[in-house]
């Protein structure tokens, strides 16, 4: 998707990786067509009063979201990164925390 593409490209060549939500519906068989998406800022989200930064711009996008495009709901979550820039690929205790905030939407 475009929108991931550019954020990635986009982002500050110190930090490594970008996070985002991904928008749009799931069909009554299950099938998930994505839609959107909107970049999020992921500053150490599992600590301090950064998680409370990070969930009160996540409803504020979401919100504005929706008077736009009612139709589309959140549906996931995107993370880019390059293999150079962690020198692994391991689920990281960001990771995690992020998929259960988003688990929760």
């Amino acid at each position: 998707m475009f929108q991931v593409l550019d954020h990635h490209t986009r982002r500050n060549a110190e930090e490594g990786r970008v996070v985002g939500a991904l928008l749009g519906s799931v069909q009554s068989d299950g099938t998930v067509a994505l839609k959107n998406a909107f970049p999020m800022s992921h500053d150490d989200v599992t600590h301090g009063p950064q998680f409370q930064e990070f969930n009160h711009f996540f409803e504020t996008m979401a919100a504005l979201h929706n008077r736009v495009n009612a139709r589309e709901q959140v549906i996931g979550w995107y993370t880019t990164t390059k293999a150079s820039d962690t020198g692994k690929d391991d689920v990281s205790e960001d990771d995690v925390a992020l998929h259960a905030f988003f688990e929760d939407k």
